[in-house]
Formats: structure tokens, C-alpha cells, sequence
């Protein structure tokens, strides 16, 4: 069960982080610059498509990060709470939860701002990335 749970929070974040990451820098700049019905096309099938794939590798991350940080902690046991790596945890689990909640602006807002939102969700996502890595060896 313990690999399992590794697989879907790694594979998850992988996907969740590539596709934040291609939408910020390359997709949604390039609809920006085709401009006209080229970008309405273009955005229309990716506020059609990106949610139901994001979501799902979002929440695959998140509740097997949680079941993850669950066993590791001995069941958020107080101790392990308060130490190095604990911390570091539950600040990576706190960027995750502000990266999905960034994401979830995406949709709803103009494709300008949309690059924000993905853009902050990225740096979001960048900073639980390093967090975990960091607390993995604290």
C-alpha cells in the first residue's frame, strides 16, 4: 500500500507541476499572442479540457500526500508535528493547497489573468516540490 501511495502522490505531482508549468510559460502566452478567434478556439477547448485533468491530478496528490504525511507521522502524532520535517511537511501540504486553490481561478477568469493565476500556482507548486525534498532528508 506504502508504494502505491508513493506512486499516485509522485506521479500525480509530476503531471499536476508539467502541466502548470507548460500552460504559465508556453500555452496561454502563445494564445495570447495568435489573439482573435485562433485564441478563442485555442481557449475555449482548454477551459473545456485542462480542469477535469488538473483536478484529478490535484486531488490524486493531495489525499495520497495526506495519507502519506499520515504514516509518516505516526498518525500527525504531536512530535513529529513539532520536528524539522514535520514542519517542512505541513508547509509543502500548505503550499499544495494554496496552488489548487490558485488553479482553481484559472477558468474563471480572462486568459491574462489566467496566466497569473497559473504562473502563482506554479511558484506554489515549486515551493511544495522543494519543501518535500527537504523535509524527505531532514
Amino acid at each position: 500500500m506504502l508504494v502505491l501511495l508513493v506512486i499516485l502522490h509522485v506521479f500525480g505531482a509530476a503531471f499536476w507541476f508539467g502541466a502548470v508549468l507548460l500552460l504559465a510559460f508556453v500555452v496561454e502566452p502563445s494564445i495570447q499572442r495568435a489573439g482573435g478567434e485562433a485564441a478563442a478556439a485555442v481557449g475555449a477547448q482548454l477551459a473545456r479540457r485542462i480542469p477535469p485533468a488538473m483536478a484529478g491530478a490535484g486531488i490524486t496528490t493531495i489525499l495520497s500526500g495526506l495519507l502519506l504525511f499520515g504514516l509518516d507521522s505516526g498518525g500527525f502524532n504531536a512530535g513529529f508535528m513539532r520536528s524539522a520535517a514535520g514542519q517542512l511537511f505541513l508547509l509543502g501540504a500548505l503550499c499544495g493547497f494554496a496552488a489548487v486553490g490558485a488553479g482553481m481561478m484559472f477558468p474563471r477568469v480572462s486568459v491574462e489573468r489566467g496566466v497569473v493565476f497559473a504562473r502563482i500556482s506554479a511558484a506554489f507548486l515549486a515551493c511544495a516540490l522543494a519543501l518535500m525534498v527537504i523535509a524527505r532528508r531532514a
